[in-house]
């Protein structure tokens, strides 16, 4: 039997405290409680990957789902609650961010966070969904987005099967690619979100791709990642977008 309450670093002990809270349904938790907890979670497992060593072993992809979290984390502990509907789906998510990043500050107890389950298969897709993209020529590129934004991928089940489910985004690539191998032209859709996708840094841009194929709209979540690389300088960060192509 898995024993939580043992854990090599205090910090990721209340951690894992502030995850259970969060992530039971079952316990319905006042708002006001879980703003709390929404607010002490990133920053508990930033200082946790800062305080192992784990913060400089991360990639560029890894470091920009941090970052999008933080801001998250920091939207839900002083802003408006989300709507009940999305209420635990937000909260869930956040849970299975700080659960991965649990895992690099604590390589040897991935039972302890079995929420980040299949995160790290979901990341290496969104590389190579990446490494695809950038084979083909803007005009596809922005097809693909097209593509994506007319059918867009399913929302992820918010269950432990989300984990099992492959990003459409794959299909979105696929199809695309026999559009150029009939030598179809493509419809010149898709260019604002490949525009400004082209202008968010390399791992931002596989967080965002491993996000839209995990059912969420493509020019939203391009938009929301930039605006966080915007907020980011009041955590202490300073990024900068690219100038557009």
């Amino acid at each position: 039997m898995t024993n939580r309450s043992v854990a090599t670093r205090p910090g990721l002990g209340e951690l894992r405290t502030v995850l259970d809270a969060l992530a039971d349904p079952s316990t319905d938790l006042p708002w006001s409680e879980a703003r709390q907890f929404a607010g002490r979670a990133v920053p508990l497992a930033w200082g946790e990957l800062k305080a192992t060593g784990a913060w400089d072993k991360l990639t560029p992809a890894d470091r920009a789902a941090l970052y999008w979290a933080l801001a998250s984390g920091h939207c839900l502990h002083t802003g408006r609650p989300p709507e009940m509907t999305d209420r635990q789906s937000t909260l869930t998510e956040l849970v299975r961010d700080c659960a991965y990043f649990a895992t690099h500050g604590e390589p040897h107890r991935p039972d302890r966070w079995p929420e980040a389950e299949g995160r790290y298969e979901q990341r290496e897709a969104a590389h190579h969904q990446l490494a695809w993209l950038h084979d083909l020529r803007p005009a596809w590129r922005a097809e693909v987005f097209h593509v994506l934004d007319v059918d867009p991928c399913p929302v992820a089940d918010p269950g432990p099967a989300d984990w099992a489910q492959p990003s459409c985004v794959w299909d979105a690539l696929a199809d695309v690619q026999r559009r150029i191998g009939r030598e179809e032209s493509p419809t010149g859709e898709g260019g604002e979100a490949a525009q400004r996708f082209a202008s968010l840094p390399e791992g931002w841009q596989v967080e965002c791709l491993r996000r839209i194929g995990r059912g969420r709209q493509p020019l939203p979540t391009i938009t929301e990642a930039a605006e966080v690389i915007d907020v980011l300088p009041r955590f202490g960060v300073a990024l900068r977008l690219a100038p557009p192509p």
